[in-house]
């Protein structure tokens, strides 16, 4: 596959509609079941927060002239979508691993934003490692689930 060259603008629509439709998966999880419900609840409220706080930041630092000049070299965003339809008969145990999977996919994402901003200013590279960092944590939380 060929490298893709991104703007800033184009990633930040990406992620906008990913935590659009994490927060909706997490919703759902939550309204399907009650165990987990808080936490899934939590994870809904997480991402409409992230969503608010990458695109302030987004908006706040990037000027037209570093959109012009700046752009993300090798990300491949279909590379990091993922199906949020629940299944009718899914059971509790396949929703989690469906949440581990979205949470894993984005964090990597995020992490390769960050990593690729760093020549921006530094506070786009810090939003999007503070976010992947909640993403691992969501993660781990999810994974204990598994455990149990």
């Amino acid at each position: 596959m060929e490298d893709t060259m991104l703007t800033a603008s184009a990633i930040m629509r990406y992620v906008e509609e990913l935590e659009d439709a994490s927060a909706a998966f997490y919703e759902k999880l939550a309204q399907k079941f009650a165990q987990g419900q808080d936490a899934f609840l939590g994870f809904a409220k997480e991402s409409k927060k992230n969503k608010t706080h990458l695109v302030r930041t987004y908006q706040e630092t990037i000027s037209d002239a570093l959109e012009a000049m700046f752009s993300f070299e090798g990300l491949t965003l279909p590379d990091h979508d993922f199906d949020a339809a629940l299944a009718e008969d899914i059971d509790f145990r396949e929703a989690v691993e469906m949440a581990v999977e979205i949470e894993e996919k984005t964090s990597k994402l995020y992490v390769q934003i960050a990593e690729q901003a760093q020549s921006l200013l530094a506070t786009i590279p810090r939003a999007f490692s503070r976010v992947a960092k909640t993403r691992r944590a969501r993660e781990e939380t999810l994974q204990a689930m598994l455990n149990t």
